[in-house]
């Protein structure tokens, strides 16, 4: 080991220059896909974790898949993202530069937006 940044650079430069040492079998099929799988699919235990979680959930109130709870997730999060970002307070606590929320013709020129005069002569 090291304590110092001199000692780590010295010990680094050592490693460098030398050969690695083998590995063993054991060491290499540690470090293959396969054993990487091996421990992902143990660690999961995904059998045993579905089968325990159909033997003790009881029946929900409102049951609802997870594909309909991420979708209300994720409707509500755009909602809430909209409401706020058209509060300058709101977007100044997160970030956003002061008085920008209706950009002036300068920042619009900057910023390639619409000029609010090319807006009236489009109609919009």
């Amino acid at each position: 080991m090291y304590n110092t940044n001199n000692k780590f650079v010295k010990l680094t430069l050592a490693a460098l220059a030398e050969d690695p040492v083998p590995l063993t079998d054991d060491h290499r099929h540690a470090l293959s896909w396969e054993a990487a799988t091996e421990r992902f699919v143990e660690a999961a235990d995904l059998n045993e974790a579905t089968q325990e979680k159909a033997v003790s959930s009881h029946a929900p109130f409102m049951p609802i898949s997870s594909d309909d709870w991420s979708r209300s997730v994720e409707e509500a999060s755009a909602y809430l993202h909209n409401t706020v970002s058209g509060i300058e307070a709101a977007r100044c606590v997160f970030g956003a530069i002061p008085e920008t929320l209706q950009p002036d013709e300068q920042l619009r020129k900057e910023l390639g937006l619409v000029s609010s005069e090319h807006k009236l002569f489009l109609g919009h």
